[in-house]
């Protein structure tokens, strides 16, 4: 066949994708048969592009797969990172699949397992099993699981988890797969109850401190009144005896209240750079007589621990504390274990506190209810009948401990015994002790006048009957803003004796930097009965005497005040 091609039919040829020889002269009458060749040309050129496509296509394909993988592979990491495994359960013939990480949390050891709503719930603790299964039969409706409830694995251990997951389901509702994450929370669990736990002793202790502050006022008043009323008359000899029962009654509130506020962390300690090492031994060996023969006192104390700096009478008290219920709880004999190490930095899990010394007083008795546990800690907490404890003494240990920028613990399974640990912090440095300045006695007369700042009468009255021990004039005043004013008239003023906290206007602490600034030359002693105050005031440098006072110590108080003022 001969095919004339002008300009116009070639470019009809380019067009449909056939290629000829440029060199071809347009107008050239050509030999071949041109429609075969433009066929072929044609073919080969759709298998080429066909060829083209199919390598893009793979070449996606490749970078979906690849770009499927990192995110498996950063899906993996997260998980891993949140200490999460996942899960994907088929409903209708039992098989599931699972990562490693939810293998370890539940506990599970074969390869592969049927899954169901019974081998779920045979993991879960018996007091959380009914909640499970509610939770479960929910998402089968809802389509979502949301589930926290404690589990036990094949090593006993208690473990608390969170199981979130969504359940599909076919065309007419029926449920037929569920998959999810499983999380172990453990330890979010403990610092949650530990975090609530804290937050009901602070309420508590703001109660119990406020209580305290105004029992003091009232055996302030007891107190000194006793004091006055024993002093040598021959008209008071027949009563004496009752005075001095009703001394000790309000010696004992005193105690109490001091417990009080050691629960919450404000009586003021007196700390001292101590060996613990030494003063353990000491109190293992009182501790020993002190207890019946039947429980047995071991002792494990190496010699080298580290100084600690706390009050060395409370910690005295608090061992005691803990040995008296570990005895309490051993009525038919026992065994007490008293032992110590040192705690280096690395091994602090209470934060804040850096190296330190590890006390455990441990007991083989019956141990602590896992209900009461949490309570431990509360003043008034006790399980013994009434009268035969104040449940107050596990209080003072957790007071003074954590006021001493420690941390205590406690360790306890029924029919495992109980483990009580004081983490206290190794002192820094040494502390110097002033020798205390004699007390006054009764027949050192001091020149003077006295002006005592008191809003409650019956304190005011008290402290100027026991300041007329020592001096010859006393004026009271009801507010310390009357006591300025008089001053600033020229009231001849040798001391001032202040209450801090006054109901309205300028308070005791208010009238001493005052005083400070205008009449540097006249000492003031203030007075509080709520330690946090007392403690504010004599921070800033003043002299303060805690309600409820004793005769003896207010003596030595002023004692104290006069001399360093005449210095």
């Amino acid at each position: 066949a001969v095919i004339l091609l002008g300009a116009g039919s070639f470019g009809s040829f380019v067009a449909a994708g056939v290629f000829l020889d440029a060199t071809l002269p347009t107008t050239a009458l050509l030999g071949t048969n041109l429609v075969l060749l433009a066929e072929r040309t044609h073919r080969e050129v759709r298998t080429r592009r066909s060829k083209e496509t199919a390598l893009a296509n793979a070449l996606r394909e490749a970078e979906l797969r690849a770009e499927a993988e990192r995110a498996r592979e950063s899906l993996a990491i997260a998980l891993d990172a949140a200490r999460m495994g996942i899960w994907d359960a088929d409903l209708i013939d039992g098989t599931a699949r699972r990562s490693a990480r939810h293998d370890e949390i539940l506990g599970y050891t074969a390869p592969s397992f049927e899954w169901s709503r019974e081998t779920l719930l045979a993991r879960v603790v018996a007091e959380d099993r009914d909640a499970a299964a509610r939770s479960l039969d929910t998402a089968m409706e809802t389509g979502a699981l949301h589930l926290q409830c404690r589990i036990r694995g094949p090593d006993r251990a208690l473990r608390s988890i969170a199981v979130d997951g969504r359940v599909y389901h076919n065309e007419d509702g029926t449920p037929i797969r569920i998959a999810g994450v499983v999380a172990d929370v453990t330890d979010r669990r403990r610092i949650e109850e530990s975090l609530q736990q804290t937050q009901r002793l602070q309420a508590v202790g703001a109660i119990a401190g406020g209580v305290a502050h105004n029992f003091n006022n009232l055996l302030a008043i007891i107190l000194g009144n006793l004091d006055l009323a024993s002093r040598p008359r021959s008209e008071t000899e027949r009563v004496r005896p009752y005075l001095v029962a009703a001394t000790a009654a309000a010696e004992r509130g005193a105690k109490l209240t001091w417990q009080l506020l050691s629960f919450a962390r404000q009586q003021p300690l007196r700390p001292e750079r101590i060996s613990p090492s030494e003063h353990l031994r000491n109190f293992s060996m009182l501790v020993s007589q002190a207890l019946p023969a039947n429980i047995a006192v071991e002792t494990d104390i190496p010699q080298d621990l580290w100084a600690v700096e706390v009050d060395p009478g409370e910690l005295q008290l608090a061992l005691f504390n803990l040995a008296f219920n570990a005895r309490d709880a051993m009525p038919g004999g026992g065994s007490l274990r008293i032992s110590a190490r040192t705690r280096k930095v690395e091994e602090n899990r209470h934060g804040g506190i850096g190296r330190g010394v590890m006390i455990e007083i441990a007991d083989n008795g019956p141990g602590i209810p896992s209900d009461i546990l949490p309570r431990v800690f509360e003043p008034f907490m006790t399980t013994k009948e009434i009268g035969a404890g104040s449940g107050l003494g596990l209080s003072q240990v957790h007071g003074f401990v954590h006021q001493s920028g420690g941390a205590v613990e406690i360790d306890s399974e029924p029919g495992r015994g109980t483990i009580v640990r004081i983490d206290l912090p190794a002192a820094t440095r040494a502390r110097s002790t002033a020798p205390d300045a004699p007390s006054l006695k009764r027949s050192d007369r001091i020149t003077g006048a006295v002006l005592v700042v008191e809003d409650e009468p019956a304190l005011a009255n008290l402290a100027a009957e026991l300041l007329a021990q020592w001096h010859r004039e006393i004026k009271v005043v009801p507010q310390a803003s009357t006591a300025l004013t008089l001053l600033r008239e020229g009231e001849k003023v040798d001391l001032v004796f202040a209450d801090i906290i006054m109901p309205e206007g300028m308070d005791g602490l208010q009238l001493a930097e005052a005083m400070k600034l205008e009449f540097p030359d006249i000492p003031i002693l203030l007075t509080s009965g709520d330690s946090n105050i007392a403690a504010d005031a004599a921070a800033k440098g003043f002299h303060v005497i805690r309600k409820p006072y004793r005769m003896e110590e207010l003596g030595m108080s002023l004692q104290r005040l006069l001399v360093l003022h005449s210095a």
